[in-house]
C-alpha cells in the first residue's frame, strides 16, 4: 500500500501519526503544567479549553506542515525546562529532552533559535555540568542532521530560504515557458521571468504609482509583501491577520506573562515567563522589521502562521490571568468572549487552513481591502 495506490488511506495515516498523536501529546504536557501551576479550577479549565479549541494548531492538524511540528517540540521543550527549573530535577533526561526538542523546534521554525539559545544559556549558567553533558550533545545531534540534510539537498549549509536577496539569490531566475505540449517537444518557447521576479516588478510598479497617487491601492497578490510598514504592523497585531484580533485570548497570555514577571515570590516562574516572553518579543520584532521580505502575512493562510509554534507556550502563560479573572463574574464573561472569538477563528477554516481568515473575508466584503 503506497500513497500512489491508496492516497486517502495513506494520507490520513500520515496525518494521524505526524499531526494528531503529537498534538495530543503536546496537549497532555500543557495540561500537566496547567494542573501544577494553576491556582483555581476555573482558570485551569479555561486555559485547557483555549489550548484545545481556540488556537490554530487544531486548524492545521488536517494538513502536513512544519508549524504544528514546531509547536509540539516547543511544548516538550517547555515541559522539560519547567521540570528542571520549578522542580529542581537535575536528572540528565530532562536536559537531553530540552536540548533535543529545543533544537528540533528551531529546525522547523528557524526564529525558534532564540528559544534554544536563551534556554541553553540559562541552563549553562545554573547547571553547567548537566548542560554540557546532555543538553549540548542533544542539540548538536539535531543541528548536525539539519546541516547534513541541507547539504545533501542543496550542496550548501545555508537553508534555501536564506538565499533570497543579495548577490546569490536563488529566487532570481528565468525560465522557458512552452506555448503548447507540441512546442515543448520541439523546444519552442519564450523566456519568462521567475515567480518572485514578477512579484518584484509588480511591487516596483505599485511603489511608483503610490508615489504619484496617494489614493492608489496596490494590487493584491497571495505572496506580495505589504508595501507600508504601518499597515503591515497593524494587520499583524490587530488587523485581518492579527494575533490579537483573530485570537484575542492571547491578550490574556501577555497579561499572564506580565503577572509572572512582576511577582517576586517565585523566581522559577519569572524564569519560565522570561523563557516565553523574550523569544516572543524577538520573533515578533524580527517579522515586523523584515516586512520587506516576510510582509505577505504568510501567504494564503488562515492566520500569521509564523507565530503558531508559540501556542503551547502562550497557553501556559495565560494561566495566571485566567486565575485572576475567575474571581469576578464580569471578568469571567469577558474571558469567555475572548475565547469564543478565538475558537471562531480556529474553526472558520477547519476544512482547509490554507484559506484567508474570516476577518480578511469580512474586510474584503466591506471593501476595506482588495
Amino acid at each position: 500500500m503506497t500513497l500512489g495506490t491508496h492516497p486517502f488511506v495513506v494520507g490520513r495515516l500520515l496525518i494521524v501519526t505526524t499531526n494528531l498523536i503529537p498534538l495530543l501529546i503536546a496537549w497532555l504536557l500543557v495540561a500537566r503544567l496547567v494542573d501544577r501551576l494553576g491556582l483555581t479550577d476555573w482558570g485551569r479549565l479555561f486555559t485547557m479549553t483555549a489550548t484545545c479549541f481556540a488556537t490554530f494548531l487544531s486548524t492545521f492538524a488536517v494538513t502536513l506542515n512544519n508549524h504544528l511540528v514546531a509547536a509540539v517540540s516547543a511544548a516538550v521543550t517547555l515541559f522539560a525546562a519547567a521540570t528542571i527549573w520549578l522542580d529542581d530535577d537535575r536528572r540528565l533526561r530532562w536536559f537531553l529532552l530540552a536540548g533535543l526538542f529545543g533544537a528540533f523546534t528551531a529546525a522547523n521554525e528557524l526564529p525558534a533559535l532564540s528559544l534554544l539559545v536563551l534556554l541553553g544559556v540559562g541552563l549553562l549558567v545554573k547547571f553547567p555540568r548537566q548542560t554540557l553533558v546532555a543538553f549540548v550533545p542533544a542539540a548538536a545531534l539535531v543541528a548536525g542532521g539539519f546541516f547534513v540534510t541541507n547539504w545533501i539537498a542543496h550542496r550548501s549549509l545555508v537553508p534555501a530560504y536564506l538565499k533570497r536577496g543579495g548577490q546569490e539569490n536563488w529566487y532570481d531566475f528565468k525560465w522557458i515557458r512552452w506555448t503548447s505540449p507540441e512546442n515543448k517537444l520541439k523546444r519552442i518557447g519564450f523566456e519568462d521571468l521567475g515567480y518572485w521576479q514578477r512579484l518584484e516588478r509588480e511591487k516596483q510598479e505599485d511603489r511608483r504609482r503610490m508615489a504619484e497617487d496617494p489614493n492608489y491601492q496596490p494590487r493584491w497578490h497571495i505572496d506580495k509583501n505589504e508595501p507600508q510598514w504601518t499597515v503591515y504592523a497593524f494587520n499583524v497585531l490587530v488587523g485581518h491577520r492579527g494575533i490579537f484580533s483573530l485570537t484575542p485570548v492571547w491578550l490574556l497570555s501577555m497579561a499572564g506573562l506580565a503577572m509572572w514577571l512582576c511577582q517576586r515570590r517565585d523566581a522559577g516562574l519569572r524564569d519560565l515567563a522570561l523563557l516565553i516572553a523574550l523569544p516572543t518579543a524577538a520573533c515578533l520584532a524580527f517579522y515586523l522589521l523584515s516586512y520587506k521580505t516576510y510582509g505577505n502575512y504568510g501567504g494564503m493562510s488562515s492566520g500569521l502562521r509564523w507565530m503558531f509554534w508559540f501556542a503551547p507556550l502562550w497557553s501556559v502563560g495565560m494561566l495566571p490571568a485566567a486565575d485572576a479573572m475567575s474571581h469576578r463574574r464580569w471578568s469571567r464573561w469577558l474571558a469567555l468572549l475572548l475565547l469564543a472569538i478565538s475558537a471562531l477563528s480556529a474553526a472558520y477554516p477547519v476544512w482547509n487552513p490554507w484559506t484567508p481568515p474570516w476577518l480578511y473575508d469580512l474586510a474584503q466584503y466591506a471593501g476595506w481591502v482588495q
